[in-house]
């Protein structure tokens, strides 16, 4: 069984589908925003199916610079290739790239030569590559106070989000379609 059909048996997961996609298609909804995120867990389960399928712009992978995270991004990237093969359920569903997070600029040896190899992976598989995300002491302070990044600090961390902010919003505007 795939990893789609063992989400799809743990409960009801067609009807919950179903209503995230009803509730993001809402004209009050689609009225007010032009992008939805989903931010959802690092984990196969159907919370997280729930969210690839409910998507009809794609998919960004955050991946801090580490091993155990590139695993999960390839696992992440079989499952979304699984999902669009399974008939009217979501074929419009692919991955407008990866997020390196939690980089570290004084790492330099590892991370870099990390970020390197992943890049040079996902080029061969088609997938574009964010700039990375620094993390700093205000990231840290951010996520403790519940506070948005961007408008905690005006630092590296804060500048990569709007860079990518800028980026996504170029691939997914209906203007930039045209």
């Amino acid at each position: 069984m795939t990893v789609v059909g063992e989400l799809l048996v743990c409960s009801d997961p067609k009807h919950y589908m179903k209503t995230l996609q009803d509730t993001l298609a809402r004209p009050e909804v689609e009225a007010r925003w032009d992008v939805a995120v989903l931010d959802m867990p690092p984990a196969m389960d159907p919370a997280t199916l729930m969210g690839l399928v409910a998507t009809s712009a794609g998919v960004v992978i955050p991946m801090p610079i580490e091993a155990a995270a590139w695993e999960q991004a390839c696992d992440l990237a079989n499952l979304i290739a699984q999902i669009r093969s399974l008939p009217g359920l979501a074929p419009k569903l692919g991955i407008l790239g990866v997020l390196p997070t939690f980089y570290d600029n004084h790492a330099t040896t590892f991370g870099d030569e990390f970020k390197g190899y992943v890049r040079g992976q996902l080029a061969k598989m088609g997938i574009p590559v964010f700039d990375p995300v620094p993390y700093t002491v205000r990231v840290k302070e951010s996520v403790y106070l519940h506070r948005p990044v961007i408008s905690y600090t005006r630092g590296q961390a804060s500048a990569a989000y709007r860079s990518l902010t800028a980026r996504l919003d170029a691939l997914v505007s209906p203007e930039a379609a045209a």
